[in-house]
């Protein structure tokens, strides 16, 4: 078990399951406020932000997918071409690594909004 915890992967998984529960819930007063004070030409900033995250965050982790599975293609190609065997381009041994590329971009994000969260709460505690 000693080796999964220094895995990036599995500080991935930790932030999202630890730090996700906390950003919903730091989040929704917020977008209750935006809710009440809704007006046709008014900005819902926090919302906004929120789908233009998690888009950003779903299109960036598909990218890096696309960019592992071309390099994957390519390694298979080459050693293909090459008569050589390719040890590291079995998909049993790229799983982790293709989880660690799609995880990536989604931690990164919860992390950043747990702790912009935590800095408008403080201050917001501090105005009060």
């Amino acid at each position: 078990m000693a080796a999964a915890s220094k895995s990036p992967m599995f500080s991935h998984l930790s932030a999202l399951m630890a730090q996700s529960p906390m950003v919903i819930w730091m989040r929704m007063p917020l977008l209750l406020a935006e809710m009440t004070r809704w007006s046709p030409g008014r900005r819902s900033v926090e919302s906004e932000r929120a789908v233009i995250e998690k888009m950003s965050a779903g299109l960036e982790a598909a990218g890096k997918l696309q960019i592992e599975f071309a390099r994957l293609w390519a390694e298979t190609a080459i050693g293909m071409m090459s008569g050589r065997a390719m040890p590291g381009t079995t998909a049993a041994l790229r799983i982790d690594h293709y989880q660690e590329t799609a995880l990536e971009p989604y931690a990164r994000r919860v992390r950043g909004n747990a702790s912009r969260l935590k800095r408008r709460a403080v201050r917001q505690k501090s105005k009060s």
